[in-house]
Formats: C-alpha cells, structure tokens, sequence
C-alpha cells in the first residue's frame, strides 16, 4: 500500500520536472536565437525526413505499392507512426545538436543578411525557404533511388 502511495506522489513530481524542464529547454532556446530555431528545424526535418524514407520503403518492401496507392495509407501511416513515437525519444538530443549548432546557423544567417542586404526576417525566412527546399528534394531523392516506386513515377497532375 505504501509503494502505490509513494508512486501516485511521484508521477506528479515527475511531470513537475518535466514541465520545469521543458520550459528551460525553450528558455535555452530562445537564448541562442534563431540560429537555434533554424537548427532545431533541420534536424527535425532530418529526422521526419529518415522516418518518412523509411516507412515508405517499408510499404513497398512489403506489399509491393507504394503509399500512395488506394489502400495503403493506413499502412504507411502506421509504420511512421511507431517508428514517430520510438524517435520521440530524441528529442533531447536533437535540442542538444540544434544549441550545438546554432552558433554556426546564426553566422550563416548574419551572412545572408549581408550579402543580400535585407533585414533579420527575410534572411531568416529566406533560410527556412531553403532548409525546406533542399529536406524535400532530399526525401524525394532518396525515395525515388532506393526503389520506393516499383511501378514507376506516377504520371504528374496536369498529365493525367
């Protein structure tokens, strides 16, 4: 009877720690700027990037489809989703590299500004356009090379 009292008291002080964490986290953050936004960023896009690749190519290992095809969303959906939730399990150290790396993303940040001669959020949103841009076609490239449309590319919209 005890050790059930001691553990419903420590759930609570356990989320405590957490909530108090988190928000050191997003103090920590907000300390290092947007550098450390734009990092945390690309490795997240990184990282759903990998899961991405993976569960498709899984899908297609699998049923011989790709996800795209008429009944094979769900399976996709939950082959990312697992491996979502096992991943989730990194974000610590996906915030560690973002602070890690966040001196270096706001010096290229401060070098777009300058070259470009525009103020802090243009260069900032020129960097995300960018850090988008280059995530996607790397998700695409990787699909597309190892295999992850065994029927060939679909026909594209305006050609169907």
């Amino acid at each position: 009877m005890l050790t059930k009292m001691m553990r419903a008291t420590a759930a609570p002080a356990a989320a405590r720690r957490a909530v108090a964490q988190r928000s050191l986290d997003k103090q920590k953050l907000a300390e290092y700027g947007l550098g450390a936004f734009a990092a945390y960023g690309i490795l997240s896009n990184l990282n759903a990037g990998v899961l991405v690749t993976i569960a498709w190519l899984a899908v297609v290992k699998q049923t011989g489809l790709t996800p795209i095809d008429p009944g094979q969303w769900p399976k996709f959906l939950a082959v990312y989703a697992g491996l979502y939730i096992t991943t989730n399990l990194l974000r610590p150290v996906r915030l560690t590299l973002a602070l890690a790396a966040a001196p270096a993303f706001n010096s290229a940040l401060e070098r777009i500004q300058s070259t470009l001669r525009v103020n802090k959020a243009v260069a900032f949103g020129l960097m995300l356009a960018g850090i988008a841009i280059s995530s996607f076609t790397c998700i695409s490239l990787a699909i597309v090379l190892c295999g992850g449309f065994p029927n060939g590319l679909p026909p594209v919209p305006w050609k169907r």
